[in-house]
């Protein structure tokens, strides 16, 4: 679902051979999972693709995105059309659908089952007027995440250095924030991870680092 949201709005002859794999952790659940991981996704692959421009793996005038995309639920909860379920509405309604949809408000895919009784097209109709408003609201807080300073560029830089045996730029750290500042209250900072034991290091993914799988 994700893969498909996103090829969506992605020009595959602008983008050429090349891979883009956005790994979607929800740190905080609630309902609405698929949806979410959808919504930052574009985030972090228009993030990913302006990194590309200005580190040369594209061309700058290419145009790869398209359009925006987002997703969300919508339901209907003790007979009243709802938006963006948690769980306990999730598992109380009646009707639930997953919508995604593009910044133009085209429909990307819909996902829509009835727990109960069947419901009729009207009730669709009501249930994609209300995933179109909340998905319009969605894309003002990714067009608005965009306009930050993005640190992806910084930090994917960083970890692709120190793979390769160099060092990061001298005050910054993987975060893009200075990592030499002396602590006011007097303590040594902790060890950098190039001043720690030598030993394998492993990643959130449970590889170790240099692993090329």
């Amino acid at each position: 679902l994700v893969g498909r949201s996103l090829r969506g709005i992605v020009n595959m002859e602008e983008l050429g051979e090349n891979t883009i794999v956005i790994d979607c952790d929800v740190l905080q659940a609630d309902g609405g999972t698929r949806t979410a991981a959808i919504t930052g996704a574009y985030v972090a692959l228009a993030d990913a693709i302006e990194w590309a421009k200005k580190n040369g793996h594209l061309k700058a005038d290419v145009k790869v995105l398209k359009d925006s995309v987002s997703a969300v639920s919508v339901g209907i909860i003790d007979g009243v059309p709802m938006l963006d379920l948690c769980y306990e509405e999730d598992v109380r309604a009646e009707t639930d659908m997953n919508v995604v949809i593009s910044g133009s408000g085209k429909f990307i895919e819909v996902q829509g089952t009835a727990e109960g009784e069947p419901f009729d097209r009207a009730l669709l109709d009501s249930l994609l007027d209300l995933a179109v408003s909340g998905c319009a609201k969605l894309t003002e807080l990714q067009l608005d995440a965009l306009q930050k300073e993005p640190v992806i560029g910084c930090a994917w830089e960083n970890l692709r250095q120190r793979r390769s045996g160099k060092r990061p730029p001298a005050g910054r750290s993987t975060a893009g924030q200075s990592s030499h500042e002396p602590d006011p209250s007097g303590r040594q900072p902790a060890p950098r991870d190039d001043q720690r034991r030598p030993g394998p290091r492993t990643g959130a993914s449970g590889h170790q680092e240099g692993d090329e799988d």
